[in-house]
C-alpha cells in the first residue's frame, strides 16, 4: 500500500510539472514568439527604409557633383 502511495505521489509531481511546461509552452507560442516575431518585422521595415534613404541621398550627392 505504501508504494502504491508513493507511486501515485510521484504521478502527481510529475502531473503538476507537465502542466506547468505546458503553460510555459503557450506563453512562448502564443504571446512572446509572435511579440518577437513583430519587433523582427519591424526593424527590417526600418533598415530597409533607412538604407533606401541613404542610397536616395547618395544618388542627390551624385547629381550635385555632376552639376558643379
Amino acid at each position: 500500500m505504501l508504494e502504491l502511495t508513493e507511486i501515485e505521489k510521484s504521478c502527481q509531481l510529475l502531473s503538476d510539472e507537465i502542466e506547468k511546461t505546458r503553460r510555459r509552452v503557450n506563453a512562448l507560442e502564443y504571446m512572446t514568439i509572435p511579440e518577437l516575431e513583430e519587433t523582427i518585422y519591424y526593424i527590417r521595415m526600418k533598415l530597409e527604409e533607412d538604407e533606401r534613404a541613404g542610397v536616395t541621398r547618395m544618388i542627390k550627392v551624385k547629381k550635385c557633383e555632376m552639376i558643379k
